[in-house]
């Protein structure tokens, strides 16, 4: 089944949201404004993040997500012999949705959504305690496998690592397209005051600095794409600007996220 798309971008929300939705409402089962109340508590406390105070989830949005579940055998519906309770659906989730729920919050990364991460790592933190409990109580035994993969699920200290180390290969990846792009531009402004033609440029930067997309359309075929008084202007001016105005800043600002991980 398709996944909505703001489900997608913020399943983080959606997640923690059922858990802390179960976790407060005890054996009476949780409601559909309860999760949605909490995504937009949990939002609200990253605002800066999403351009507003909270995250406008609709209720179809929230009904589909608990359905899934329900349909995927992670959430049960409670049953209430009161009447007005039946329009209402209450749930609750089962042992096996809760190490679901948890184990799609921590088994990503959260590079391009940075404060989700900083709010899942206060998360597992905060109530990790809660949470072994949680699934303590969701059954009547817990076998010591159970406990070994919930310890691994819930430990903050490789997530933060993992979290860290993908950080690292991104600012890897990206100080590599830096440099590569840099050398193209005084490539092409050092052979165009060589005589040297457009094409032999072109060709000599996919030689020594192809682009990531290299593989889908070389240089070559994208430069052919493009007319030819702009296609000097594109390797050289081109790409400083990209190096200046684009990679440059984000290169900043991943550095700082870096910094922030390692404290």
């Amino acid at each position: 089944m398709g996944r909505d798309s703001l489900v997608e971008r913020f399943e983080l929300f959606f997640a923690t949201s059922t858990v802390a939705a179960h976790a407060s409402t005890s054996d009476r089962g949780f409601r559909q404004r309860d999760v949605k109340f909490l995504i937009e508590l949990f939002s609200n406390w990253i605002e800066s993040a999403l351009g507003e105070q909270t995250l406008a989830v609709r209720n179809t949005q929230i009904s589909r997500y608990l359905d899934d579940l329900v349909q995927d055998g992670f959430l049960r519906q409670i049953s209430h012999n009161n009447i007005s309770h039946s329009r209402r659906p209450t749930y609750r989730l089962s042992r096996i949705g809760l190490l679901e729920l948890i184990s799609c919050m921590v088994n990503r990364t959260y590079i391009a959504n940075r404060e989700q991460f900083f709010f899942l790592f206060y998360f597992v933190r905060s109530y990790k305690p809660r949470l072994e409990r949680l699934v303590r109580e969701e059954g009547r035994q817990f076998p010591m496998a159970l406990r070994i993969e919930l310890d691994a699920l819930l430990n903050e200290e490789a997530l933060l690592e993992r979290e860290l180390n993908h950080a690292k290969l991104e600012l890897r990846k990206l100080e590599h397209r830096v440099s590569d792009s840099t050398n193209t531009a005084c490539l092409a402004r050092d052979w165009q005051k060589a005589g040297r033609s457009v094409d032999e440029i072109i060709a000599e930067a996919e030689r020594l600095y192809p682009y990531e997309l290299n593989s889908q359309k070389p240089l070559t075929e994208l430069m052919a794409s493009i007319p030819e008084e702009y296609r000097l202007w594109e390797l050289s001016q081109g790409n400083q600007n990209r190096v200046q105005m684009l990679w440059q800043p984000s290169k900043a600002m991943l550095e700082e996220y870096i910094k922030q991980l390692s404290k």
